[in-house]
């Protein structure tokens, strides 16, 4: 039984590494990478969670769930893979995710250049 629960945890393992290639947060990550900012400033981060230790809802506390700006519908996305049942108990995927990563971090030094710029026009 056991090379049978082999065989689909990594057909499960597959199918989360190929949805985190197309979830939003893959393409903002490139495009922090290829910025010329400090690579400090943004940060792109994930959390696996037991789902037997997790006491509270997400949106109680979770800041993944905060709307960026007023007016923006559903904040989150969420994705769920197979169970893959064990001989230790279900093994249960999801992934959430912020939908709208259409954000950006400017360098401080070029908004205020900006910023001197318009005042001597």
């Amino acid at each position: 039984e056991l090379p049978v629960v082999y065989k689909k945890g990594i057909v499960m393992f597959r199918a989360l590494y190929t949805y985190a290639g197309l979830m939003p947060t893959w393409k903002f990550r490139r495009r922090l990478l290829k910025s010329k900012l400090n690579l400090g400033a943004l940060k792109v981060n994930c959390r696996v969670i037991n789902g037997n230790d997790y006491s509270h809802p997400p949106k109680d506390f979770d800041l993944l769930y905060v709307p960026l700006c007023q007016g923006e519908g559903d904040v989150v996305g969420t994705y769920q893979i197979e169970k893959v049942d064990s001989p230790a108990g279900s093994i249960k995927v999801s992934v959430s995710y912020r939908r709208n990563c259409e954000f950006r971090v400017d360098d401080s030094e070029a908004l205020l250049s900006s910023q001197f710029l318009n005042l001597d026009e």
